[in-house]
Formats: structure tokens, C-alpha cells, sequence
């Protein structure tokens, strides 16, 4: 029930009481007073105007201040009741509870539709009546937190079970309302919900994950190539740490002969798909410029790098100068049969050549410009000789330029005594060495800039002691004759024969390798050729599948599983339970590579 409204007076009011108070007061002093008493009459008139004056100045004021009041009151109302449409009507969900038992006292339309419970069924109520118990307990545990310490606290996110809507995610701040005896007496809560932004952003990381790992295969087939693995004398390995970046660093292998191997390294100016695609466009504009020099030298004899180079760069350079970009190059060819190298180096990072003879580590760079920097530039090469356990490392600056916390540069000195450390360790395990120093001095697995190495190992030239190499299609009743290639090889091998199990073993890893290509890479075509050669050392027989079907990648194999609760992975575990050792590649002339190595005792 409403209370009756407070009695007041208007001013007229006021002013008509005062005038009868006045003469009321006169008549009554009259009458004490009587005849000749006029004097004391009047003095006492007087006063009566004076007090009555007083009364009627403090009831003016008593009615100012009770109208000023009213006003106050009336604001305060108006305030309170904006106050409430605002907390009711925030986009963001908003809950205050008491200190002392944690129970809401308040629950604005947001919270409601967001969690999917009636402030009416809310009020009075705790987490506990809501929520499941390990949720409340966590929410409780944060509210205490915050009463006790006695300030906001954030909670960037936090999962909550609603009642129509399922898990959500929350962004909340707690900020605990102090009383005037400066004790917590409530909490406040304000929530927004974050669940469709968290999915949002775990989709676009998912999306970049993707182009990331799409980019990473971009490189792989347009611009690295797998070193080779049958060229005697010579062991190279490479690695590549992608960025988050799709990078413009590129590498290629042209085997000539067996004796003769040449690497091209680059790194284009510039990020992403142009100077990835730019990369591509230049690797193709050195085997172009390559192959159109064999066509026109003497027979025997190869084009110099210098020449390949130049006349690479005369095709590409307008292209590069119009884009304003350019592209580093160190092209290198290793001489196994006179031991030198040939190098053309253009504008690269600095080649590092460690010498196994000394245990030193030598400077190897040229004069010439970056490819695109200058259309009429000729390039000039260097030669270096080359002994047995020497190593030549080309790398990019991803590598160099790499960072630690205080922003220092890793550099080419720290890169050439790891080097100089390391260098007498095989191919892969230098290059696996680099890669750890980098992450150490980095403190990161990742990288601002792709990390590119390739590490080229000289090694005492080792000839085999017997070869043989046949060619079949890719039908599979061609299978036949790859046994008996296997066989026949195995029958006439130089020094002591292979035990029947190991012959028998290397049959099975030839049928289940070639019946692969046929059926995968050639997509099951009986038209399309594969070529087999067997070469046969003191210590082990290589047997090498090559083909022009669709690379195959390993590392896409998932293992077998043996249960039977998923097909695939077999011929692969097969061939490699069957052999020494198995390596996929592409061979110097581009074709797919499956190489099979079988161990023998030596005579």
C-alpha cells in the first residue's frame, strides 16, 4: 500500500495564518492591558510583528527546503529508473550477487536470453541450482577470489552449460561493491558471450593452418626438389622449416653423369604466392637455359654455369625489373671426376666450405649482381678445389637473419662454427645440428623467414662392381619379368651369393614397389613405361624404380593397423620389412624415384 502523501503547507497558507496568529495576539494584549496602557501596547506590538515576521521567514524556508527536496527525491527516481533501463536493456549479459551467500539479487534480459533462465526463477538463488557442480564450484571459486582480494578481475574465457544452447564461452569481469564500512557487500558480474568469435577464430586458424600447409606443399613441388641419391661420390641432403609465410626459396639438383652434379640455390625479394610463383617461373628459366646450351655443345661436353646463368638471367630479367624484384643465385657445379667446384654466385649469402683436411671453414663468395637488378649483366664464375670430406653448405638468410629475444642477428659467424663443429658428420645430421642451434638461439621451433640449407658432402668415389637395368610397362602381368630381373641379378653377383630368404625378400619389395606405380601412379594405365637398374657394391645391392607417374609422398602413409580397423599402409611396411633401406626421390632427370637397398656380406 502506497503511503498517504506528506501534509504541506502553500505560501498563502503560510501568510494567512500569520496575520491571524498577529491580530489574534494584539486583541488578547488589549484586553490585559486595558485603558492607559497604550505605550506598552505598542512595544508589544511591535515584537509581535517582529516574531511573527521570524515565523514567517523560517516557514518559507522550511518550505524551500521541503520543495527542494521533493525535487531531489524526483531526480534520484528518475536516475535510478534510467539507471534500470540501461542495466536491463545492455547487449552484454549482467548479474550482481550478495557477498555473504553468493545468491543473485539481480538478473538483466541478456542474462536471461543467454543462459535460458527466468530472473524470476533466478533471484534468490546461487550457481549451485544452475549449473553443474564442478561449474559452480569454478565460478564460486572466482567470486571468492575476487571478494577477498578486493578488485576486478578478468576472466578472458570461461565455458558455461545452458540450458538451451549447450556449452558456451564466456567473457566476464567480477567487480566487488564495498560498503560503507568498506566491506565487500556485493558482486558484480558482466559477461559477453564469446562463442561464436572463439568458433570464428578457430575456423580462420584452421584456414591458415590450411594455407599454410597448402603453401608448404606449393614449395615442395614447384620449388624444392629432392637431392639426389645415385650420384657416386657425392651425398647431399636439405632442409627446408617453413615459415607462416609462403617464401620465395628454391633449390635444384641436374645430375649429367655420374660424375657431375649441379646445384642452383635462390631465394626471390619479397613474400608470399608472387615470389613463390617467381621462383617457380626462374627454376624453369635455368632447366630451359640449361637445356637449350647441351643442345648446342660439342658432344661430351657441358655448358659452363657462368654461360647458364647469363643466358637464364637474359630471359628473366625484364620480367623481374617490371615486377621490381629480384632473385639471389649461387648455381654450383660439382666436378666429382677433376675434384672442383664451379660456382656462379650472384648476390646470394655467402657459401660456407669446410675443409676436411684442415678442419677450417673458407668464405666462398662472388661479385655478380642479383638476377633482375641489371638486364645486360655477365656473370663470371669461381673455382675451387674440392678433396674427400669436404662439405659446401648454401643456405638463405632465414637462416642468418634468424633473431633472439634481444634482437641479434644469428649470423653468418655463429652458422660457420657450427659448421666448423659439426662438419665431419654425414649430410643430414649437420644439417639437423644447424637447424637446433637456430631453435636454441631463438628460443622458437618457428621461424620469421623460411630456413633453407642444403649441405653437399664430398665423398671417396665408390663404382659399382657390376650393373644391370631393364625397362617394362605398367602391366601388371610385367610383374613377372621384374622377379626375374631380381633373380637373375642376384644369380650372377660378383663375390659371394645372397642367401635365398634375401633374394626372396628383395623379389617380394620389387613386386609390391612396381605393382604400386602401376596401380597409383600411372592410375592403373598399362600403357606407360618403368625402368629398373640394378647396381652391385662390395657390401650391399641397389635396385632403383624409376617412372614419370604422380609422386608418391610417404610421409601421407598412415601406419598399418593390424587389427583390421582400417585398410592401407601395407605395401609400404612391406617393402620397408623386406629391405635396408628404402628411399622415394626424383632422379637427376626429373623422373619419380623408388631406390631399394639390400645388405650383403662382404668377400
Amino acid at each position: 500500500m502506497k503511503s498517504a502523501p506528506a501534509f504541506s503547507f502553500g505560501h498563502a497558507a503560510w501568510q494567512a495564518l500569520s496575520r491571524t496568529c498577529g491580530a489574534a495576539v494584539r486583541r488578547g494584549l488589549d484586553f490585559v492591558s486595558g485603558p492607559g496602557r497604550e505605550s506598552t501596547s505598542e512595544l508589544e506590538g511591535q515584537n509581535e510583528e517582529q516574531a511573527s515576521a521570524r515565523l514567517e521567514k523560517e516557514l518559507t524556508e522550511h518550505q524551500r527546503t521541503e520543495e527542494a527536496l521533493a525535487r531531489r527525491t524526483a531526480e534520484l527516481e528518475d536516475a535510478r529508473s534510467f539507471l534500470d533501463s540501461v542495466l536491463e536493456n545492455l547487449p552484454v549479459m549482467l548479474f550482481v550477487k550478495d557477498a555473504k551467500d553468493l545468491r543473485f539479487v539481480r538478473w538483466n534480459k541478456a542474462e536471461e536470453e543467454a543462459l535460458g533462465i527466468d530472473r524470476s526463477a533466478a533471484i534468490g538463488r546461487s550457481d549451485y541450482d544452475f549449473f553443474p557442480e564442478d561449474q559452480a564450484s569454478f565460478f564460486v571459486a572466482k567470486d571468492r577470489a575476487v571478494l577477498n582480494g578486493g578488485q576486478m578481475v578478468e576472466i578472458p574465457e570461461e565455458a558455461i552449460q545452458t540450458a538451451h544452447r549447450g556449452l558456451r564461452f564466456l567473457h566476464t569481469i567480477k567487480v566487488p561493491v564495498l560498503g560503507a564500512d568498506g566491506k565487500p557487500k556485493y558482486l558484480v558480474g558482466i559477461s559477453e558471450d564469446i562463442t561464436e568469435r572463439k568458433l570464428a577464430q578457430e575456423e580462420l586458424a584452421r584456414a591458415r593452418e590450411q594455407e599454410v600447409e597448402i603453401g608448404f606443399k606449393i614449395q615442395q613441388t614447384l620449388l624444392l626438389d629432392q637431392p639426389p641419391r645415385d650420384v657416386p661420390g657425392v651425398h647431399v641432403a636439405a632442409l627446408t622449416i617453413p615459415s607462416q609465410r609462403i617464401d620465395g626459396d628454391f633449390y635444384d639438383f641436374f645430375k649429367h653423369r655420374d660424375d657431375c652434379l649441379d646445384v642452383i640455390v635462390g631465394d626471390v625479394m619479397g613474400k608470399g604466392i608472387p615470389a613463390a610463383l617467381l621462383g617457380a617461373a626462374t627454376k624453369s628459366h635455368f632447366l630451359q637455359a640449361l637445356s637449350r646450351l647441351i643442345s648446342l655443345a660439342a658432344p661430351g661436353t657441358l655448358p659452363e654455369p657462368k654461360d647458364i646463368v647469363t643466358l637464364a638471367h637474359s630471359e628473366v630479367a625484364r620480367q623481374l625489373i617490371e615486377l621490381e624484384s629480384f632473385v639471389t643465385v649461387c648455381y654450383a657445379r660439382f666436378d666429382l671426376g677433376n675434384r672442383r667446384l664451379d660456382f656462379v654466385d650472384c648476390g646470394h649469402t655467402t657459401t660456407i666450405h669446410f675443409q676436411a683436411s684442415t678442419g677450417t671453414c673458407a668464405m666462398l663468395q662472388g661479385e655478380n649482381l642479383p638476377l633482375g637488378v641489371s638486364e645486360g649483366e655477365i656473370y663470371d664464375q669461381v673455382r675451387v678445389p674440392l678433396h674427400p670430406g669436404d662439405v659446401l653448405l648454401f643456405y638463405s638468410d632465414g637462416l642468418t637473419e634468424t633473431r633472439n629475444s634481444a634482437g641479434e642477428l644469428f649470423g653468418i659467424e655463429r652458422l660457420a662454427e657450427c659448421v666448423r663443429i659439426h662438419g665431419r658428420l654425414e649430410p643430414e645430421a649437420l644439417i639437423d645440428q644447424i637447424r637446433q642451434a637456430a631453435v636454441a638461439f631463438s628460443n622458437s621451433e618457428t621461424f620469421g623467414d623460411d630456413l633453407t640449407c642444403v649441405a653437399v658432402k664430398i665423398e671417396e668415389r665408390e663404382l659399382p662392381l657390376a650393373r644391370a637395368e631393364i625397362e617394362i610397362s605398367s602391366d601388371l602381368d610385367e610383374l613377372a619379368r621384374a622377379r626375374a630381373f631380381v633373380r637373375e641379378v642376384c644369380r650372377t653377383l660378383p663375390g659371394p651369393a645372397l642367401e635365398e630368404d634375401n633374394v626372396s625378400q628383395l623379389e617380394l619389395a620389387i613386386t609390391e614397389a612396381a605393382s604400386n606405380v602401376m596401380r597409383h601412379a600411372y592410375g592403373g594405365r598399362t600403357d606407360q613405361q618403368i625402368q629398373l637398374d640394378a647396381e652391385v657394391f662390395a657390401d650391399r645391392i641397389v635396385f632403383r624404380l624409376h617412372h614419370l607417374g604422380e609422386t608418391f609422398d610417404p610421409n601421407a602413409v598412415k601406419t598399418p593397423a593390424f587389427d583390421g580397423s582400417e585398410d592401407g599402409g601395407f605395401g609400404m611396411y612391406i617393402i620397408a620389412e623386406s629391405v635396408d633401406d628404402v628411399r622415394y626421390y626424383r632422379d637427376g632427370r626429373g623422373r619419380n624415384c623408388i631406390s631399394l637397398v639390400k645388405n650383403r656380406k662382404r668377400a
